[in-house]
């Protein structure tokens, strides 16, 4: 049996990177530097957490539910299966009622916005016809 592909989704952290409406922008300070006789380079981060490839947790649209500290790796790493959707404005129940979800524990969604990272680290048309094996329990 051949070793699974993985396919890294994520997306460079930088200034000037792409962000929701609303977002803070990205930023990123030297607090400390070896150059300037320090003993180790230290950095502040500044980050909106709807940033480059994020997790909506529960408490993202629920009030009261559970942080994305309360999802364990073992969620979000594993087999996936990837869905074009370029004409869905939005993802509702009716629209995830139209996929063919049977056995599928990772789901990942390609949306119309897919289309202005392609200036970015990850070109998503690369793997357009590639659809993910489904998760195994």
């Amino acid at each position: 049996m051949s070793e699974p592909k993985v396919y890294d989704i994520s997306l460079t952290i930088q200034p000037g990177m792409q962000l929701f409406p609303g977002n803070p922008p990205f930023s990123i300070d030297t607090v400390k530097s070896i150059p300037q006789g320090s003993s180790s380079n230290v950095s502040l981060l500044r980050i909106g957490t709807h940033s480059a490839t994020h997790v909506d947790a529960p408490s993202h649209f629920i009030p009261g539910a559970s942080g994305v500290d309360r999802i364990g790796p073992e969620v979000l790493l594993g087999q996936a299966r990837l869905f074009q959707l370029p004409d869905a404005h939005h993802i509702d129940r009716e629209v995830l009622k139209g996929l063919d979800l049977k056995d599928v524990k990772r789901l990942l969604i390609s949306t119309r916005d897919s289309a202005l990272l392609k200036r970015r680290r990850l070109d998503l048309d690369t793997h357009s016809s590639q659809r993910m094996p489904p998760a195994t329990s």
